[in-house]
């Protein structure tokens, strides 16, 4: 709706609640303006695609028979790119590494959330790791006997777990 400055104007003295309207309004705007440029500012590219993801979940999303949620609204990577300000290619890298994680699958444009704990996890790792200027992860690995194995280090790299959630499980206890 287009209305003329004089109009609007004289609307807003007939009718104030008008005006305090338009001005909740912009500062709602204004504040969620300031949101998405400091997320941008300060968060890793894979934390805000697993938040958008975990938002669009929560909006969209639908339980299916095997456990998964699927986010029933089309969405292309380029769509998913500019909502979280970064580039397509950086967006399709990102799936890809969740893909192979088990995290995600992608369905006819569609977003298949395998393991939401897992999508958490990385979302809530990376808010940790933007904090730091050193993160190191792999601290579990120096554990001689870890209660709650996972990760494991495989040639120098780290080999995700197969085991759901966060990947863990409870040891066998050690017979003493």
């Amino acid at each position: 709706i287009a209305v003329p400055a004089t109009r609007l104007a004289d609307l807003c003295d007939q009718f104030p609640q008008i005006a305090h309207a338009m001005t909740a309004e912009q500062h709602a705007q204004q504040s969620r303006i300031h949101h998405v440029a400091a997320e941008i500012a300060y968060t890793a590219v894979p934390q805000r695609l697993a938040r958008l993801l975990l938002r669009l979940d929560e909006r969209f999303g639908h339980p299916r028979l095997h456990g998964d949620r699927i986010i029933n609204k089309r969405i292309t990577q380029a769509e998913l790119a500019s909502m979280i300000g970064t580039s397509r290619k950086s967006v399709a890298v990102i799936l890809g590494d969740m893909r192979a994680s088990g995290i995600v699958e992608i369905e006819r444009k569609r977003v298949v959330i395998c393991d939401r704990e897992a999508l958490a996890a990385v979302a809530a790792g990376a808010a940790i790791a933007s904090l730091c200027d050193h993160v190191d992860l792999d601290g579990n690995l120096l554990i001689a006997h870890d209660p709650w194995p996972g990760v494991e280090l495989v040639d120098g790299v780290q080999v995700p777990s197969e085991e759901p959630g966060l990947g863990v499980r409870q040891a066998v206890p050690r017979p003493r």
